[in-house]
């Protein structure tokens, strides 16, 4: 299945938060790639 994953900034920790709305996940990674491979 394909979930749609909204990334947002997070500079003043220096890194990205991942959210899947369809699922009610929220993590977060070091870049964009990490916080991807913790959303899936």
């Amino acid at each position: 299945m394909r979930y749609t994953v909204l990334l947002v900034p997070e500079p003043e920790a220096g890194g990205f938060v991942a959210y899947v709305p369809a699922l009610g996940v929220t993590t977060q990674g070091n870049s964009v790639e990490h916080a991807m491979a913790r959303a899936k």
